[in-house]
């Protein structure tokens, strides 16, 4: 009989040990998930609403430099490891308010990058590369905009 109590004991533990994790995970996860296909021509970029509310997101899902106007940053790395930013110069205006859009729960918005942009951006010769990248928005907080930050993880891409 005590035995029997102890093993049930254990099982109601896990059982509330799993909750916790389950529950810890669902409130660390991002709201937005910023993902990079490759094709043959080019890269796409999505932003995926996996939260359970309706998100304010910028729908121009443009390049820039680090911290500008932009809200994609890509980084390019060479097989020597040397890593290419954003060469070109861009002239961004200021975002207005038909410039952002509400994803509803698992909806999407996408853009699509073709190599011969990518090349002359950042400057890049034929060759096999990792990218890597992350949505931010960071001059959509007046609009009631997400500005919390998305990563990609790296994908492997070949420059002709």
């Amino acid at each position: 009989m005590i035995l029997q109590h102890i093993q049930n004991n254990k099982l109601f533990t896990y059982i509330i040990l799993l909750f916790l994790f389950y529950s810890i995970e669902s409130i660390a996860m991002e709201p937005i998930k910023f993902t990079i296909d490759v094709d043959e021509e080019s890269l796409r970029f999505t932003l995926i609403n996996t939260s359970y509310n309706d998100i304010v997101v910028s729908q121009i899902l443009s390049v820039g430099p680090s911290g500008k106007r932009g809200n994609v940053e890509l980084f390019f790395i060479d097989k020597q490891g040397g890593k290419h930013i954003l060469s070109a110069k861009i002239n961004f205006r200021r975002s207005k308010e038909s410039d952002f859009i509400s994803l509803s729960p698992d909806s999407f918005i996408g853009k699509i990058f073709s190599f011969e942009k990518v090349k002359s951006y950042y400057n890049l010769v034929p060759g096999v590369y990792k990218v890597e990248g992350f949505y931010k928005n960071y001059d959509g907080e007046k609009y009631g905009a997400y500005t919390g930050k998305s990563n990609t993880s790296k994908l492997s891409i070949n420059i002709k």
